[in-house]
């Protein structure tokens, strides 16, 4: 089996996306099961309104990272494969997927309504709210194309 085509364009397709994934289930073709993709991808959102300290090297976010920015938001893509560039990015193994859906969606409803200052992304470094939503959904976009829904009949 292999991960499905997605494009999220709202944060509601993609809470609608996961209460349709818990409701019918799935089928995992990646490395993460929905628990562990969502506890992973409310990092990311509560990362981009909280100071976090992990950035690429500052020769990479200069003369790389606005290369890859570019790409990414024309091909609504992200490459697969890429190693995690530390440990708290990475979920844990035993999560409760139930919590961490909830912590998610509180997470995204969250940065839906934030209007404060947002940190810097680690490898695109300055980005702004609309830039910081585009990557959110493509982010989220490509973690839930590794889970493939139940047929529902």
């Amino acid at each position: 089996m292999q991960r499905r085509e997605l494009d999220f364009q709202s944060f509601g397709e993609i809470v609608a996306e996961i209460d349709r994934l818990q409701e019918h289930g799935y089928q995992q073709v990646g490395h993460w099961n929905l628990g562990q993709t969502c506890q992973h991808l409310r990092v990311v959102f509560v990362g981009s309104m909280a100071d976090v300290p992990i950035k690429a090297p500052w020769i990479v976010r200069t003369f790389i990272a606005p290369f890859a920015l570019r790409k990414i938001l024309k091909s609504r893509r992200m490459p697969e494969g890429v190693k995690l560039p530390h440990s708290s990015l990475a979920p844990k193994d035993d999560v409760d997927e139930g919590k961490m859906v909830s912590r998610f969606k509180k997470s995204i409803e969250t940065f839906e309504k934030f209007d404060g200052a947002l940190n810097d992304h680690p490898f695109f470094g300055k980005l702004d709210k609309e830039q910081w939503s585009q990557i959110h959904l493509i982010h989220s976009t490509h973690h839930l194309s590794f889970l493939v829904p139940n047929e529902t009949s």
